[in-house]
């Protein structure tokens, strides 16, 4: 009787188990039909329709095709395929196949899921067309507003821009030409083309007005401001000579070359129309005009100091000579009444000697600031 209850007992808990495992599939399956459904209510046939409004032609079109393709085979063929899957898996449950029901649910979830990107790729690439016929609406508007401005600013202004105007007048007017294209291709439904087309000549537009804006500075400095500091520089150098400074350690016309070399290349680059690097080399070129003003100034300031500082020299000199001899004399007079020690004999040819040795480096300074190569900034 116990063994025959047992085996009631362990039948009962068979029973109960499966059925809680049954329940759980069912469950599952009530889960993943509601996500079913939510798919197939996902408003892709709404955004489809706002495709619709655009300009049926070239790449909207072939992007509706498509998208509407993709749309059509989830609800037409993909969600049958998944309600036939879960069909499955109710008939795998009522069988007590718990293992295989679980296999063909983790398909289905996998498979929703992959749905469900697809689905977000539709919206996305009909999300990105529409953005860019809205953008290109505005964009088209800026750019042409630029247009006008620059062209506004080239012809008010073209005789600041030397021989360079034609080249960006013509540059200008290639821009303009490019942007039919756009025209073109939104008229055929072109919408990323033609937001290609606008970005490219955007960056165009943005380069010329960066020209337009300083170019015309450039060639002020490049063609009158830096030529009159050389000639300044040069009639600089040239007084300073005829007023006895001494520049031999200064290549004037090679520094001068330099400076001539740098613009050369400074104003090709401006003719070019290429300002990237020219602001770089206008500074460049003053820092080495500075420079030279510099050694200058140092020139200057240094023979104003050896001339003080000789004077001061001079006199000590002198009344140090002076001091020299009248020590002399009055020890000549002690000599005649008193014996001197040899320790204040030495003492006194000691001075001698030192005073000499001044007076005799002195006499090479004086000799060596005299000499016409030297100059003081460097003696």
């Amino acid at each position: 009787m116990e063994y025959i209850i047992g085996i009631i007992v362990v039948l009962v808990l068979l029973f109960s188990y499966s059925y809680y495992l049954r329940r759980n599939i069912y469950k599952q399956v009530d889960r993943l039909e509601g996500k079913k459904i939510e798919i197939m209510n996902q408003s892709v046939a709404d955004e489809l329709a706002k495709v619709k409004q655009l300009k049926m032609a070239g790449q909207t079109e072939e992007l509706f095709e498509r998208c509407r393709k993709d749309w059509d085979d989830i609800i037409t063929s993909q969600m049958p395929k998944v309600e036939e899957m879960l069909y499955d898996v109710e008939g795998y449950a009522d069988k007590y196949r718990i293992k295989r029901a679980k296999q063909v649910l983790q398909h289905i979830e996998d498979y929703l899921n992959v749905v469900n990107e697809n689905i977000d790729s539709i919206k996305e690439e009909i999300m990105n067309l529409i953005m860019s016929e809205e953008k290109n609406a505005t964009d088209i508007q800026e750019v042409k507003k630029q247009f006008k401005e620059i062209k506004k600013q080239l012809l008010a202004h073209s005789y600041t821009y030397g021989d360079v105007f034609e080249k960006l007048e013509t540059s200008l007017y290639e821009s303009f030409d490019q942007l039919k294209n756009f025209e073109i291709e939104t008229e055929q439904g072109n919408y990323f083309a033609a937001k290609k087309v606008l970005a490219e000549q955007k960056r165009k537009l943005e380069k010329l007005q960066n020209q337009a804006n300083n170019i015309p500075r450039f060639l002020i400095e490049c063609n009158t401001n830096i030529p009159s500091e050389l000639e300044e520089l040069k009639k600089g150098y040239q007084e300073m000579i005829e007023k006895g400074y001494h520049l031999s350690h200064i290549d004037i016309d090679d520094e001068i070359g330099k400076v001539k070399a740098l613009l050369e290349e400074t104003l090709k680059m401006v003719h070019d129309g290429e300002v990237s690097g020219v602001e770089e080399n206008i500074t460049g070129m003053k820092d080495l005009i500075d420079g030279l003003y510099d050694i200058f100034e140092q020139e200057v300031e240094a023979k104003q100091y050896v001339h003080q500082e000789s004077t001061s020299i001079i006199y000590t000199i002198q009344k140090l000579s002076a001091d020299q001899k009248e020590i002399a004399e009055e020890t000549s007079l002690i000599k005649h009444s008193y014996q001197l020690k040899e320790e204040d004999s030495k003492k006194l040819t000691e001075i001698d000697e030192a005073l000499e040795r001044i007076k005799n480096q002195y006499e090479q300074i004086l000799t060596k600031m005299q000499m016409p190569n030297i100059p003081h900034s460097l003696s």
